[in-house]
């Protein structure tokens, strides 16, 4: 987990100089799978999220452009605010449970 955040805050510092590489690897670290390729456009799909597509730098170009960076971004801070509310709403069912649990020992 600490990797998979480590590599979010590299991202956000580093918007400008981004290697195809680099986004590559980070996508698929997080269960992004690649779905298509048409010229250099690269499509990336996951369960339960939108599509996202990534344009593969060439000519002289080194680093992918900073607005496919801030989707990557945007998509793996909006899984990972999907994921704390998920361990949220658990941890609330789970005193709600206790709660019970000891309202019937009282009794």
């Amino acid at each position: 987990m600490a990797k998979k955040q480590d590599d979010l805050t590299w991202l956000k510092k580093n918007k400008m100089g981004v290697r195809f590489s680099d986004l590559e690897r980070i996508l698929k670290q997080h269960g992004w799978k690649h779905q298509s390729t048409t010229g250099s456009h690269h499509v990336y799909t996951k369960a339960g999220c939108l599509p996202i597509m990534v344009v593969k730098p060439h000519g002289k170009h080194k680093y992918c452009h900073p607005m496919d960076v801030n989707k990557v971004i945007a998509a793996l801070e909006l899984e990972e605010k999907e994921k704390e509310e998920a361990e949220g709403k658990q941890e609330t069912e789970e005193e709600a449970e206790e709660t019970e649990d000891e309202q019937e020992t009282e009794s």
